[in-house]
């Protein structure tokens, strides 16, 4: 875990590994970090958006591999109750005006369901809740900048702050900053 330091933005804090993103992905990788190596790794997340952001109205289509992570992770137990099995699945070249909707594939769930649905703010306050239970810190900035030494990397953030890491992992979006810097 992130050692407290004094808030001079040129004190350098550590952890094993940087999480670069807070949203699902990002959260959920910190998590696996922490229970795989049994708190033995110390993660940080570094997202410059709220720690719990609102929920924007997606949902998720939660296969059957994701599933067994989140219930890994201690996530899918307290999710269970509000997500919605996919038993069922049509797919079609039709819009839904059509009067025939002809489906060109069908998929049918034999014992379990094909997928759950899961709305996305249920899934980021869960896993927010997971995050805090676990002790995992979220830092409220971005990183700007890597540097590479014999040490691990030097990570610059967007508040001013350092972090000194040993693995940086880049979970912030399709626009990437971390990946660019790569």
């Amino acid at each position: 875990m992130p050692h407290p330091a004094n808030n001079d933005a040129r004190e350098i804090v550590s952890a094993s590994v940087v999480v670069a993103g807070g949203g699902v992905i990002g959260k959920a990788l910190a998590l696996a970090l922490h229970h795989r190596s049994r708190g033995t790794v110390s993660v940080a997340i570094a997202e410059p958006r709220a720690p719990r952001p609102p929920s924007s109205g997606r949902a998720y289509a939660i296969t059957t591999a994701s599933r067994a992570l989140l219930m890994e992770i201690g996530v899918w137990p307290k999710l269970e109750a509000s997500v919605q099995p996919v038993r069922e699945m049509r797919i079609t070249d039709s819009r839904l005006q059509d009067p025939v909707r002809q489906a060109l594939l069908t998929f049918e769930a034999s014992e379990e369901p094909l997928a759950h649905i899961v709305d996305e703010g249920d899934l980021l306050f869960t896993l927010s809740d997971e995050l805090q239970a676990a002790r995992i810190p979220a830092i409220a900035a971005g990183v700007t900048a890597r540097h590479a030494g014999a040490a691990g990397l030097e990570l610059q953030l967007s508040d001013g702050r350092r972090l000194r890491a040993a693995l940086l992992a880049a979970a912030d979006g399709a626009g990437s900053p971390c990946r660019e810097m790569a």
